[in-house]
């Protein structure tokens, strides 16, 4: 027999109801045990493998409060099963006739691979702008502030994955690290970094002393080399300290707060960045007790750290992204985010390898010029995705005729770009959200998330990705102003 042991995080309990979702984790994946129910002294349920869709049913008939007998009936095997509902955990013992193997299954609920990410906390998306301090460098680069909460992107149901919270390197080597890119495809490319994934989950821990997966979100914002990103983790900073230090790195203190650092500020010959790329410039590393700050500038990283210790203005208080992040938060927690200026929409409509090309420019109706606008994408409900764009204007009247036109606009983008990703049953809503006496047009897009292929190959079926695609090539046509 062989018994695959996991840490004990849940208790069952004898005389408790075992309906419920449970993991037992071996050395390769997660397979997962669901009790359906218990009707009389019968179970129904299912058993499934972490990374496949197949499901084997499963039934059950009760022996005592702590036994059952049954069986599990896949396309392929039938195999003979016992269920003992232990103190901590549901022994299950599955044979095939000739093997026997038992298996340790715990709660989903309490289990640590499992875990929803923080739901009993605020959002995260303003904590970390209270670190982006409200200067000229940062806002003439609106498209360069971008938010990612990895925790909740990776629970998404990633098809034919099944949801989980990816917040480890054990974790991700749990649910199979090979399979761990199609958790994030949902970001953008590289996101606020500029490695591929696969350098970052191999690399990070030697070369920072914390994981990727230990990252919960993180925001960039400004532009090489006054830029900086911002990591919520729990990640040990005694272990960057010590990592760090081994490189070479020195200790320093910014307005008391912990900062590592190599080479001058925008040094050509310095080290390779360990948390951006490959290239080869200074590094500053700023250790708050749940915030990691890095830069490549001593007077960016200053600022930042200023912004965090309140004793200067952040985006986080600036009236534009409060109204914005209020208005977009009211439909749930923004998973992903990234903010858009008017002035960083140049739309050229006679390139013809371009979207706006199929649009002809008179047919658009007059959009109100907004101040700032911001993509939200948020936690997928009942398998239905929900993004937004939000749009900000200082008049009630200029925000309800951009509701209107920017419905139709975004409908008509979505016609233009069928012919590559087909997004079936589209909802359209609009609403206009008063804040601080600033005004919010809200667009909101709702569709179901279902799994498409091209070739025997997932494919990107997220449409917010494909705004964010668009804007990054100066051709979304949804947000052109005409000139005066």
């Amino acid at each position: 027999m062989v018994t695959c042991l996991i840490v004990s995080v849940a208790s069952v309990g004898q005389a408790q109801s075992i309906v419920g979702h449970y993991v037992a984790r071996n050395g390769i994946t997660i397979t997962e045990l669901f009790i359906e129910e218990i009707d009389n002294n019968t179970m129904t349920g299912y058993v499934s493998d972490f990374n496949s869709t197949e499901r084997a049913l499963l039934r059950a008939t009760r022996v005592t409060d702590e036994h059952w007998q049954g069986y599990t009936q896949s396309e392929e095997v039938r195999r003979e099963i016992e269920i003992f509902a232990l103190t901590e955990r549901l022994d299950f013992q599955a044979t095939d006739g000739v093997n026997v193997v038992a298996l340790a299954f715990y709660s989903a609920d309490d289990n640590p691979y499992f875990k929803q990410a923080r739901a009993d906390t605020d959002p995260l998306l303003p904590e970390l702008l209270s670190y982006v301090p409200d200067i000229a460098e940062v806002r003439e680069n609106y498209a360069n502030i971008s938010y990612n909460h990895l925790w909740h992107i990776s629970e998404q149901g990633a098809l034919p994955y099944t949801s989980a919270v990816v917040r480890s390197q054990e974790d991700a080597e749990a649910t199979d690290i090979r399979f761990i890119n199609y958790r994030f495809e949902r970001i953008l490319p590289y996101a606020f970094f500029q490695a591929p994934m696969d350098e970052l989950y191999e690399g990070m821990p030697g070369t920072v002393g914390f994981s990727f997966f230990e990252i919960e979100a993180g925001l960039h914002a400004g532009y090489y080399p006054y830029a900086f990103t911002i990591f919520k983790t729990d990640a040990d900073t005694a272990n960057i300290s010590k990592v760090l230090m081994s490189r070479n790195f020195k200790e320093d203190l910014i307005d008391n707060v912990p900062v590592w650092q190599i080479h001058e500020d925008d040094n050509s010959n310095a080290l390779a960045n360990p948390f951006v790329s490959s290239r080869i410039e200074s590094v500053r590393v700023a250790l708050f007790p749940d915030i990691i700050i890095d830069s490549k500038d001593t007077t960016a990283i200053t600022q930042s750290i200023r912004a965090g210790q309140k004793t200067r203005t952040s985006l986080a208080e600036a009236p534009d992204f409060r109204a914005l992040v209020y208005a977009a938060s009211t439909l749930g927690e923004i998973m992903q985010a990234r903010f858009l200026g008017p002035n960083e929409v140049t739309i050229d409509f006679t390139y013809e390898s371009s979207l706006s090309y199929r649009v002809d420019e008179t047919n658009l109706c007059v959009l109100p010029p907004y101040d700032l606008s911001l993509f939200a994408d948020y936690i997928d409900l009942d398998g239905e995705c929900r993004h937004a764009w939000a749009l900000l204007y200082r008049t009630q009247q200029a925000a309800e005729a951009a509701a209107e036109e920017a419905i139709k606009r975004l409908e008509l983008y979505n016609n233009v770009i069928s012919e590559y990703e087909v997004f079936e049953e589209l909802r359209f809503e609009s609403q206009v959200i008063e804040q601080d006496n600033l005004y919010v047009s809200l667009i909101i897009v709702y569709y179901d998330n279902l799994e498409s292929s091209l070739d025997g190959r997932r494919r990107n079926s997220w449409l917010y990705n494909r705004w964010l695609f668009s804007a990054g090539r100066n051709d979304f046509f949804p947000a052109y102003i005409a000139e005066p």
